[in-house]
């Protein structure tokens, strides 16, 4: 075995022992604050429905893949080794597979990191419309994104009847919006609820 297996496969072994000894959470905690920036595109990683705040999902996650396994719809991809701390955990591209907050995620989770929500409670992140880079918002006719929301006049609305713009209390960050936006790159993104 390489040594850079052996390496993983002694720091797998270091996690779970002190996942069974309770201890996990405040050695993570501790460390996880000094991580660089987690970034997918230049953005925050955007976590599953029910994740704890950075630190605490950091510290409290298992990296044991149930969750993303569970994903009926295989949104959920699990960070690389290159993501440092962040690496085993599950993050969502939207732009490729939006979420269906079915709640399959947090349902999988033994460690708590993915709290269960109620239906009316799950969200991921808040929608941001980019206006310069959209199509409707630069005279074009499209209305993608509003006929993809599935709480459209609700979360996402016309602005005089042809320009998108997100109530961000409403927005559940499911990414449908971003997932069929025909600008490329997109010009709706959603964004983690921490604003990251």
């Amino acid at each position: 075995m390489p040594a850079g297996d052996d390496a993983s496969a002694v720091s797998a072994v270091s996690r779970r022992h002190l996942l069974s000894h309770g201890l996990w959470r405040g050695f993570g905690a501790a460390i996880s604050l000094a991580a660089p920036a987690l970034v997918e595109s230049g953005r925050a990683l955007l976590r599953p429905q029910g994740a704890l705040p950075e630190a605490a999902f950091l510290s409290t996650c298992a990296r044991c893949g149930r969750c993303a396994a569970a994903c009926p719809t295989g949104a959920l991809r699990l960070a690389p080794p290159g993501y440092g701390l962040a690496a085993g955990t599950p993050y969502l591209v939207v732009r490729e597979q939006p979420c269906e907050l079915c709640g399959c995620c947090a349902e999988a989770c033994e460690t708590g990191a993915l709290e269960r929500l109620q239906a009316d409670a799950r969200r991921i992140g808040k929608a941001v419309v980019d206006t310069v880079r959209c199509l409707a918002w630069q005279g074009h006719l499209c209305g993608s994104c509003h006929s993809a929301c599935p709480i459209r006049d609700r979360a996402l609305w016309m602005k005089q009847f042809s320009k998108p713009f997100v109530v961000a209390t409403e927005c559940t960050g499911c990414g449908k919006c971003e997932n069929v936006c025909l600008a490329d790159p997109p010009a709706i993104h959603v964004h983690p609820w921490n604003g990251a």
